[in-house]
């Protein structure tokens, strides 16, 4: 007798606005791998946030920043005023929200990107954080510790304890110092906390948690000018900064636990891999990456073409697709993030529908 399908999660597709779309996940990091979204985030008690973009490119709305609590109530939030945006730049370019991450508490932190135009073109970045009436800049008039002056938000916990990142890519770059100097325009990270704002030095941080950040260094910023550059994962415990070994990380735990893949120069071959006390634990054969490590040690990600689960308790990291524990008829492609409660942010169709983003919560067949 075949015993049936259990459904272990129960899986909400995320409704969008009429006529809006989401990006889905993508390149990061001057590297060919398939990165998560930036323009998705779920906040460790199950908040989702997602900036969505018309399906018209004529249409003057350009990005929304939508916030779905855990209880399911959302609100969409309001552009900027110019009043705020000019602490980020001078200049009266297009605005449009450009990545996100949610604090503890579903926060939201959101990168905002100002066009300007003139001898070249390009954007000015800066962070702006909603305290549930109006935006504000939490790094206007304060001394940065970084040289990049574009901001983008990486990770946060709380509204006042955040990592972020300083970046180049708008900045005119010499060829000969690009293929000279090692850390030539590359990404710096820095961190802000109820003590001030300090930077982690060079390297592009991607996930926090506690006293932990995790990221990656691939050396120059201007890895588009020469051969493919070592990527070295990256873990800060207080502001002092670990080579974990080769590859990219994005996600740890409370207890510096760290995930991500063996990604060993940017566009390589990658295989997930789990940080822990020291070593480097390969956990599939098979090409992908681990994005989020919980902290009860259940890890998620992307093998080949479908989401994967390692539950905290299996000692033996046996790898399960996501597929085998929902209903039938979905297909996880890819799962991202994982909250507290287990809930799980992932993306997925079923069969002939095009790709969603979902929310997987634990429970259906208990």
């Amino acid at each position: 007798m075949i015993a049936p399908h259990l459904a272990l999660y129960a899986v909400t597709a995320v409704s969008l606005p009429s006529g809006r779309l989401v990006e889905l996940p993508g390149s990061a990091g001057g590297s060919s791998i398939e990165a998560p979204a930036s323009t998705l985030a779920l906040s460790q008690r199950g908040s989702l946030a997602v900036i969505t973009y018309p399906a018209s490119p004529n249409d003057s709305d350009y990005s929304q920043l939508i916030v779905i609590r855990a209880n399911g109530t959302r609100v969409t939030l309001p552009a900027p005023p110019k009043s705020v945006l000019s602490s980020i730049a001078e200049n009266d370019g297009v605005a449009y929200f450009e990545n996100v991450a949610l604090a503890d508490d579903g926060t939201p932190l959101a990168t905002v990107a100002m066009y300007f135009s003139g001898a070249f073109n390009g954007t000015n970045e800066g962070i702006l954080i909603w305290n549930g009436v109006s935006w504000r800049n939490p790094l206007a008039r304060r001394k940065l510790p970084i040289d990049p002056k574009n901001a983008t938000i990486a990770a946060a916990e709380t509204p006042a304890h955040f990592v972020w990142n300083g970046d180049y890519t708008y900045t005119f770059g010499i060829i000969d110092d690009a293929e000279e100097r090692p850390h030539y325009l590359e990404d710096q990270a820095a961190t802000l906390d109820t003590s001030g704002v300090a930077s982690l030095g060079f390297g592009l941080a991607t996930e926090m948690r506690g006293r932990f950040v995790v990221g990656f260094s691939a050396e120059q910023g201007l890895v588009e000018y020469g051969q493919p550059h070592p990527s070295t994962a990256l873990e800060w415990t207080g502001g002092t900064r670990t080579a974990l070994g080769a590859g990219v990380a994005y996600g740890v735990n409370a207890a510096g636990a760290a995930v991500g893949d063996d990604e060993a120069s940017t566009g390589a071959v990658r295989k997930p891999t789990l940080w822990s006390n020291g070593h480097a634990i390969r956990l599939s054969d098979a090409s992908g990456s681990a994005y989020a490590i919980a902290d009860d040690g259940t890890i998620v990600g992307v093998i080949g073409d479908h989401a994967f689960l390692i539950r905290g308790a299996d000692a033996a990291r046996t790898v399960v697709r996501l597929d085998s524990l929902v209903e039938p008829g979905w297909h996880i492609k890819g799962a991202y993030a994982i909250a507290e409660s287990g809930r799980i942010l992932a993306i997925g169709n079923r069969a002939g529908a095009a790709p969603r983003v979902l929310l997987l919560d634990p429970g259906a067949g208990s």
